[in-house]
C-alpha cells in the first residue's frame, strides 16, 4: 500500500484559520501536522513508500531530507485538488502501483493503529474496493483507500463522502466507511483547532503538540472563557494574540 499526500502551497492552505491564527502560525501548525503523519506513514511495515504531491518548497526539501518520493503539480500539468490527485494515481498505475491510500496532510492525530484498522478492512474486501476514514460531520473523505486506485474518480469538496459513495456502487466496488477517532479530526476550522487542542490523543502527536504549547496557542485557547465558544464556532474574526 502506498500513501499520497497531496498537499497545496503553504499560503494557500487552512484561509478558514486566516481570522484566528496568523500567516506565519498557519505555516509552521501545517508543518508540524505533516511531519506527525509523516512519523506515522513511514513507520508503518504496510505502507510500502509515501508519495508527496505538492509546488510548496518547504514540501520539496521535506521529501529530499526524508528520502520520501515527490511530484510536483506543475509536472503533472494539472492543479486542483481532484485532478492532482488523479493525475498522480495514474502516474503510479503506470508504474505498477495500485493500491493506494490517499491521506490528507492535515491529521496529526492518526496513529499506526487506525492505519491498520483501514488496511486490514480494505484487503478483507472484495477488489475493486474502496475504503473511507470520513470526518467528524459524515461528510468528508479523510483517507481513502482504492484498489485498484487508477479505477477511481476522485471527488473531494463539498460532502465528498456521499460523491464517492456513489461512485464506488458506479463501478461497482465494495465500499467501506470507517469511523476513527485521529482520522476523524482535520483541522480546517477555529472550532477543529480548539477541538485538537483538548483532544486526549494529542499527547501522541508530538510535533503538533510542542509548536501548540510552545507557540502559546494551546494555552490561548484553553482559557477562552466558555461564552466565547459560540461565536468563534460560527467565524472566528480576531487573531488570538489579540484577545485579553
Amino acid at each position: 500500500m502506498w500513501a499520497l499526500i497531496p498537499l497545496k502551497r503553504y499560503g494557500q492552505a487552512k484561509q478558514r484559520l486566516s481570522g484566528f491564527l496568523m500567516p506565519g502560525e498557519r505555516i509552521s501548525l501545517l508543518k508540524a501536522m505533516l511531519e506527525d503523519l509523516l512519523f506515522v506513514l513511514c513507520g508503518h511495515p504496510e505502507i510500502e513508500s509515501v508519495l508527496l504531491v505538492s509546488d510548496e518548497p518547504t514540501v520539496k526539501k521535506m521529501a529530499l531530507d526524508k528520502a520520501l518520493e515527490l511530484i510536483t503539480e506543475e509536472e503533472l500539468g494539472v492543479n486542483g485538488l481532484n485532478d492532482v490527485v488523479q493525475a498522480a494515481v495514474s502516474k503510479l498505475a503506470q508504474r505498477g502501483i495500485d493500491d493506494v491510500m490517499v491521506i490528507h496532510g492535515d491529521l496529526p492525530l492518526l496513529t499506526e493503529q487506525e492505519i491498520s484498522i483501514l488496511i486490514k478492512s480494505h484487503q478483507q474486501a472484495k477488489s475493486p474496493a474502496v475504503t473511507i476514514a470520513q470526518d467528524i460531520e459524515g461528510q468528508g473523505s479523510n483517507c481513502v483507500l482504492c484498489t485498484p486506485a487508477s479505477q477511481m474518480h476522485f471527488q473531494y469538496g463539498v460532502n465528498s463522502l456521499q460523491k464517492h459513495r456513489v461512485h464506488a456502487q458506479e463501478i461497482s466496488a465494495s465500499l467501506q466507511i470507517i469511523n476513527l477517532p485521529g482520522a476523524q479530526c482535520d483541522i480546517d476550522t477555529p472550532v477543529d483547532l480548539i477541538k485538537l487542542v483538548n483532544h486526549p490523543l494529542l499527547v501522541k502527536a508530538s510535533q503538533t503538540k510542542r509548536y501548540l504549547d510552545e507557540s502559546g496557542i494551546a494555552e490561548f485557547i484553553r482559557n477562552i472563557p466558555a461564552e466565547s465558544l459560540a461565536p468563534l464556532s460560527l467565524c472566528a474574526t480576531v487573531n488570538y494574540q489579540q484577545l485579553d
